[in-house]
């Protein structure tokens, strides 16, 4: 009896062995393939880079016809991740002068702030390829959502579903280098075609380790250490231009619907200089400003002296500022008193009204409107906000603030008396925010 037992447990223990080697085989064979459609190609003759994205898009169409997944159009506004904003995966260095202390034994850059802890592995990159990144992002097309092995781009850890179900939602677009320069506002010569693909083929070869991570929103995010890819690029050069082909995986899916921050590509442009634009990245996800300038400096990837980086900041602010994006200021010595950045994002509406007072009118716009009615005197106001003006340049301030809240129908108001006994009455008619 015993015999005929440890026969039968050699039989199944041979069974599952054959199982295993079976399942090792396809996964391999899947990496292979994938692995062959990233290798660059001669470049083809005969069909037109649009009459190859449309094939694609066929082919799409086919894969859910055939049950491998089902797709859904979708429509991008400006999203990013928001830990992308919070940790340096694109920092503002030159690409090979990182130091090499930043890496660890394995080669990975090492990043860690307040809002995620994790290793980088792959190219450098850069703020121009957080351009291409956000290019992409803004170009999606649709969310495909099955099985992970009969996806396009098949996906090789199962562990990265991040759903609830054996299903996975990825990302996808086709598009070609032309479509991402004009995106971009950037010049589509051969010189800058050849920038834009060398940044896709970097995009393509990093992954992402984390070890610690804020994310508040989900549970499927947790302390664990995980790994993903940022994107996966199939791509086919054709006489007079690139097609691509691009997929994002779970993660990114994931980050893009439930933790997201928008950038807006026009104020972005119009930052000089690729530390302004990290600066700018981080305090897009935040609606009130409170920061060290070095945990910043840290956040943002930059490896400026401190002084030098503290004149980038201030250029930023004050550019962001002159466009009614933001009011903030660098406070601190940074000596006896550690340096902070704080002030707030503006509302458009803030922004519009700002537009047509000065900054004691600023002062005043923003302690009347707390309120959805305000009595008092004018004299009290003028103390309640310390201000040095007289009280001829007070009034002057006063009456713009009031004049441009009401010529965009949002308070009433009342001026009655004479000073010092001049009261104020306002009736908040919409919020600024």
């Amino acid at each position: 009896m015993a015999d005929s037992d440890n026969v039968a447990e050699e039989q199944l223990d041979k069974i599952i062995g054959e199982i295993d080697l079976r399942v090792e085989e396809e996964r391999l064979a899947r990496e292979e393939e994938a692995k062959a459609k990233l290798k660059p190609t001669r470049k083809k003759r005969g069909l037109s880079s649009q009459r190859l994205i449309e094939k694609g898009q066929l082919s799409l169409f086919q894969g859910e016809k055939e049950g491998r997944f089902t797709s859904q159009a979708i429509k991008p506004g400006g999203e990013t991740p928001t830990i992308f904003t919070r940790v340096p995966i694109f920092t503002p260095v030159k690409r090979g002068a990182m130091p090499p202390t930043v890496f660890d034994q394995d080669g990975a850059y090492v990043f860690e702030t307040g809002h995620g802890r994790g290793r980088k592995f792959g190219a450098q990159l850069s703020i121009f390829d957080e351009d291409t990144l956000l290019a992409l992002l803004g170009l999606r097309q649709l969310q495909l959502r099955g099985q992970p092995g009969k996806l396009p781009v098949p996906l090789q850890d199962p562990i990265q579903r991040w759903s609830e179900t054996d299903d996975s939602n990825v990302q996808v677009l086709f598009t070609t280098i032309t479509d991402i320069q004009r995106f971009l506002g950037k010049s589509n010569d051969g010189k800058s075609r050849k920038a834009r693909e060398e940044s896709l083929k970097r995009l393509a070869s990093v992954s992402l380790e984390f070890t610690k991570i804020s994310d508040n929103v989900s549970s499927l995010i947790k302390s664990a250490t995980f790994t993903t890819k940022i994107v996966d690029i199939l791509h086919e050069s054709m006489e007079e231009d690139t097609v691509l082909y691009v997929q994002f995986p779970p993660v990114m899916v994931h980050w893009l619907q439930e933790s997201y921050t928008y950038q807006d590509m026009k104020v972005r442009d119009g930052i000089s200089g690729d530390v302004g634009k990290a600066i700018y990245r981080f305090l897009a996800s935040q609606k009130h400003i409170n920061i060290g300038v070095e945990k910043l400096q840290t956040i943002t990837g930059s490896l400026l002296r401190r002084g030098r980086f503290n004149e980038e900041l201030r250029k930023t602010i004050k550019h962001l500022e002159s466009i009614g994006w933001c009011r903030a200021k660098v406070i601190g010595n940074g000596r006896s008193e550690p340096q902070k950045l704080v002030g707030r994002r503006l509302s458009k509406i803030e922004a519009d009204v700002f537009s047509d007072i000065d900054e004691i009118g600023e002062l005043i716009v923003t302690r009347l409107m707390k309120e959805e009615s305000t009595f008092e005197r004018t004299e009290d106001l003028k103390k309640s906000l310390a201000s040095n003006l007289s009280d001829a340049a007070f009034f002057k301030s006063l009456e713009g603030a009031l004049h441009a809240l009401e010529k965009r129908g949002l308070c009433k108001f009342v001026l009655a008396g004479e000073p010092p006994e001049m009261h104020l009455s306002v009736e908040r008619l919409k919020n600024l925010k």
